[in-house]
């Protein structure tokens, strides 16, 4: 019989669902005109609070995302809050994610030989801090960055200077980030008596990261051997013996890799639609994939602590879908362009 806290926990994020965005919420606000009628929409959702301190005039997308990811942070955060023992580690150990997050935008704006501000972090409480964020932003190379962070679970960063340096890729530091998060997510859903379902969940994302990281390293043309290392080492449907093999052939290639079905048909499309320059495409593919099993996992678990995490990642679909939003309508790409990134 499930224990009382996790009974809780689960009962608690049943309600939490309730209350995000429905494909109808998206399709109306796919028909404002502006920002302003994004604002106006949301005004009466979970973002009311926020967003009516916003002035209306002058209105930038970049405003707007602070809100969406701040309200990701809270509702993660939130159930961290009324959660102990085992289940506390793990949910630490999940929303982990928003430090990577932070930490990549950091890279991007050095990379870029650009100043990042504290108002482009996603706002992560106090008390939830372990990195001196304040530090790394007045970083202006990446061996700042990599010497800020040997002290930390992220220290493998500097070993792959050399790399970063010589193909001037940003991917080659973000799959470090990765794989320090998921390894230690991974390792912590051992204690729970739900990690099948849970690694059933995790597992899919890593699968995916990692296929989506073979097509674009090959458009890249990184070396196979530095592919390989960037490989997350964790497995749910893609055995190493595929990832060594994918690492090694021409992206052309790619889809005559024996694997999984549904990955198969995965890989196929995506190469397809790098082949036809559409990496946006192509990353969204693997997105709404992931996204989709997530709803999948919480209409079949709906009394195992994967049906937590289901939430948890459908929150994040929320965050990244009204940022494509509230972008898309400040460069007004068209409305059945826009609509094809959307995650619903």
């Amino acid at each position: 019989m499930r224990n009382a806290p996790a009974l809780f926990l689960i009962s608690r994020t049943h309600g939490l669902k309730a209350h995000l965005l429905k494909s109808q919420d998206y399709l109306r606000l796919l028909g404002t005109s502006d920002l302003k009628g994004i604002v106006d929409y949301l005004l009466t959702t979970d973002y009311s609070s926020e967003l009516s301190r916003i002035p209306t005039e002058g209105l930038m997308a970049s405003q707007l995302e602070q809100v969406f990811y701040k309200k990701l942070s809270e509702r993660w955060h939130f159930l961290l809050g009324i959660t102990s023992g085992n289940m506390r580690e793990l949910l630490e150990a999940h929303n982990a994610r928003l430090e990577v997050e932070n930490l990549k935008r950091i890279v991007r704006a050095v990379h870029g030989e650009e100043k990042a501000s504290d108002a482009q972090l996603i706002s992560i409480p106090r008390k939830y801090q372990n990195m001196n964020f304040s530090a790394l932003l007045r970083t202006k190379k990446m061996t700042e960055v990599a010497d800020l962070l040997k002290e930390t679970p992220y220290k493998g960063l500097g070993e792959l200077l050399v790399e970063y340096e010589r193909y001037n890729s940003l991917i080659v530091l973000e799959t470090q980030l990765d794989k320090v998060y998921y390894s230690d997510f991974w390792l912590k859903t051992a204690k729970s008596s739900d990690r099948k379902r849970i690694r059933a969940l995790i597992g899919t994302e890593i699968d995916l990261r990692n296929l989506q990281l073979m097509i674009s390293a090959k458009y890249m043309k990184l070396d196979p051997q530095l592919i390989e290392r960037m490989i997350i080492d964790l497995r749910y449907k893609l055995r190493k013996n595929a990832t060594t093999r994918l690492a090694n052939v021409d992206l052309q290639e790619i889809p005559n890799v024996p694997l999984w079905t549904p990955y198969s048909q995965l890989l196929h499309t995506a190469v397809e639609l790098v082949d036809e320059g559409r990496l946006v495409d192509m990353e969204t593919l693997f997105s709404r994939y992931l996204y989709s099993y997530a709803e999948k996992m919480s209409a079949k678990c709906p009394t195992n602590l994967a049906y937590v995490f289901s939430y948890l990642t459908l929150c994040l679909r929320e965050a990244k879908n009204l940022t494509t939003l509230v972008i898309g309508k400040q460069t007004k790409i068209r409305t059945e362009n826009l609509r094809k990134l959307v995650l619903f």
